[in-house]
């Protein structure tokens, strides 16, 4: 038990969201590997800069040949967003090592590295990269202010007076300032003098990219952030980086980090998509010289945007758009003003599309068919094909699991025809899948040290609730016989079993479950639909149908069950031990929404029109936020529960604590434990953290659910 806990712990993971770069030569493959922090990540960035997403990852750069790796900077540094340059002779990253995270170059003819201390880099997200110019001769990327200090930023400064203020007149509903984090200097790197200079100051930073013909770069600014709609506005502009000459495009850009755009290849034109909630899905086209407004090329109610984050890619000779809906590829010719829409069969669902993540233009076969992967909606399995314009399908290869991102962990050797794709299974942790000529062999593996051979192994069970059928994924163990112990991963409102072949079923898991597999309970997370109105009242039935047929099917013991579920997942949890007595123990993780009324001061968007589907504000459906909140029917509360959060997510670790403090007082059996400076995902916790909340949660469900005192006795 020692082994499985340290192993599954200190898994090491794909960088989040930062994506795989192939050298222009197609040897060497750049990603990021992320392993678990010892301490607890800082607020927003920590006291060397370093943001909170990005600690713990190191750049890998792989031999595509041999699967051989290294780490091309410094062992005990922090190093992400590697990009190649245009030659391929150099790997720039951004670097923390002896010193605030600055611009870091990897030679590699010589092996060396230089640090550019003059450069310190202010990026939050693993999609922030360095960007070349397409000389190979400077590099652009978000720098501190100049009169910044990194390090008060670092703990989050906190103004002597705070004043907030509402004018009703007012025409939009705005957040009052730009937070902090957001405000950046852009800046230029001459790697021939060493030279910064800095295009934009006090920036508050959307996104950045470098025209093709190196003249200009394409920004988004951060506007404002409509609060009753969950997203934020964005403008568009363009910088001369010659004469830091600023020119608007486009302006009430809705998006969630105002990344959806690519220059054309003619550097003539940005194409870019809007999509926030309550509004439509939309692509436009804005020339770069202002002397046209932006075109809505959207062609009508049934156009959407499978990837809300993803870009539209042009053709190679900037005549066309291209875009990936839900269930079709859409290809916009900008002369005519046609488009013509390739429809998927019904059986298949679309993933996404084979690109190259950091790239504008559109990579398609010389019959001028698309790389799509595709998912069997029947049995979940997942393809490459070539999509034709006429929707026509031609098979490529299979992928064993699933692929782990649709976005960022891909890339294309046009050269060769070889795919580069990070997939996982169910008992295969993410790696490293290379495609070629219709095979595929596995090129390099994040967690070597993991025994696949003892991990659970994944299964679809089937069940009908609130007249809908509905499936769940099973984790079950490969040792003992069952009927084995269970506990129920729940997240209300979870549609769809597409996760079944991610390695742990991963999802809005409360803890891994394949470390519940290796304790020797099974793990079902169903699907649990749920009403536009009324979710508290409508998670029973699914939950408790799913449960039962697990039962049925003479998998897990009905009468060892426990719960578990964090976020939306903890809410999910408080609400059925509320109105149901059938689990033996519980856990709740950062349970938001217990108390709709108190989260509701805090999260306006997320009660009314959000997650919480609560139809409206307080005074409109009073109601509703009370019957909707479990806290008042914790008398009904027979199942002893373990809450859990950590301190830095305010807002769960409130809505734990009342919870803990209201059954208390009701003399109920309940825990409550909090982590210091943890945050709102476990994922990113510490390793200490981590590793004592899997004992403890182990320990809760082995005295209340299997009631025994050891794995072995479990087995």
């Amino acid at each position: 038990m020692e082994n499985a806990i340290a192993s599954l712990v200190d898994l090491p993971k794909p960088t989040g969201r930062m994506p795989f770069h192939l050298s222009p030569d197609g040897r060497l493959l750049a990603l990021g590997v992320q392993r678990r922090t010892e301490g607890a990540r800082g607020p927003k960035f920590d006291e060397w800069g370093v943001p909170r997403e990005m600690a713990g990852s190191s750049v890998v750069v792989v031999d595509t040949a041999t699967g051989e790796s290294m780490r091309p900077f410094p062992e005990d540094s922090v190093s992400w967003g590697a990009q190649w340059s245009p030659a391929g002779d150099r790997l720039v990253a951004c670097v923390q090592h002896e010193g605030v995270a600055c611009l870091g170059l990897w030679e590699v003819d010589t092996g060396e590295v230089e640090l550019l201390r003059n450069a310190p880099v202010l990026v939050r997200f693993g999609f922030e990269l360095p960007v070349w110019t397409p000389d190979g001769k400077g590099i652009v990327v978000p720098f501190w202010p100049a009169e910044r200090d990194y390090r008060e930023d670092a703990h989050g400064p906190v103004p002597k007076i705070d004043v907030r203020s509402n004018d009703p007149d007012a025409a939009t509903e705005v957040e009052p300032t730009v937070p902090s984090w957001w405000q950046c200097d852009l800046g230029h790197v001459s790697l021939s003098t060493g030279s910064v200079k800095r295009l934009l100051q006090q920036w508050a930073s959307g996104h950045w990219r470098i025209a093709p013909d190196g003249r200009h770069v394409a920004c988004t600014r951060y506007v404002e952030s409509v609060a009753s709609l969950q997203h934020c506005l964005f403008e568009l502009f363009t910088v001369d980086i010659e004469t830091g000459e600023e020119r608007v495009l486009a302006a009430d850009i809705a998006n969630a980090f105002g990344i959806n755009y690519a220059w054309s290849p003619d550097s003539a034109n940005v194409a870019y998509t809007s999509s926030g909630r309550g509004q439509p899905d939309e692509l436009f086209v804005v020339v770069v010289d202002g002397s046209e407004k932006p075109v809505n090329l959207t062609p009508g109610t049934e156009f959407d945007l499978l990837l809300k984050y993803d870009t539209p890619r042009w053709s190679a000779d900037s005549s066309e758009l291209h875009s990936l809906g839900s269930k079709a590829w859409w290809q916009f010719d900008l002369e005519s003003g046609h488009h013509r829409c390739a429809s998927i069969p019904e059986e298949w669902s679309m993933r996404h599309w084979i690109a190259r993540p950091t790239e504008p233009t559109i990579q398609l076969t010389q019959a001028g068919d698309l790389t799509v992967v595709l998912q069997n909606r029947s049995d979940l399995s997942e393809q490459i094909v070539h999509l034709s314009q006429d929707g026509g399908l031609k098979y490529v290869a299979d992928i064993p699991g699933t692929c782990t991102s649709q976005v960022w962990y891909m890339e294309v050797d046009d050269s060769s025809g070889c795919y580069y794709l990070m997939a996982e299974e169910a008992n295969r942790p993410p790696s490293v899948l290379r495609i070629e000529d219709g095979s595929h062999d596995w090129l390099f593996c994040l967690a070597p040290e993991i025994q696949m051979s003892k991990l659970g192994r994944s299964e679809l069970i089937d069940f009908e609730a609130a007249d809908m059928q509905c499936r769940g994924m099973m984790l079950l163990p490969s040792e003992g016989r069952p009927p084995h112990p269970m506990v129920v991963s729940v997240y209300g409102g979870y549609r769809g079993v597409g996760t079944i072949n991610r390695f742990s079923l991963q999802g809005p898991h409360a803890i891994e479950p394949q470390l519940l597999c290796s304790a020797g309970y099974a793990v079902l997370f169903p699907e649990v639909p749920l009403r536009k109105k009324n979710p508290m009242t409508s998670l029973v039935e699914p939950v408790l149908a799913g449960v039962d047929r697990a039962v049925e099917l003479g998998l897990v013991d009905g009468e060892r069950v426990g719960l578990m579920g964090t976020s939306y997942g903890g809410y999910s949890v408080v609400s059925l031990i509320s109105q149901t007595d059938r689990f033996r123990a519980a856990l709740a993780i950062a349970p938001w929404g217990v108390n709709m009324m108190s989260i509701y001061t805090h999260h306006i968007g997320w009660c009314e029109t959000g997650q919480a589907r609560l139809g409206g504000s307080p005074w409109e459906n009073r109601a509703a936020y009370i019957e909707n909140s479990p806290f008042f029917y914790l008398d009904q509360v027979s199942t002893p529960l373990l809450l859990v959060c950590g301190t830095g997510d305010q807002e769960g670790s409130n809505q734990a604590e009342e919870t803990f403090v209201a059954l208390r007082r009701l003399g109920k059996r309940v825990e409550l434990r909090l982590y210091k400076d943890e945050h709102h995902g476990t994922s990113a916790w510490s390793r200490d953290a981590l590793d004592d909340l899997c004992r403890r949660v182990l320990d809760w469900f082995n005295c209340h659910v299997a009631e025994v005192q050891s794995h072995e006795q479990l087995v």
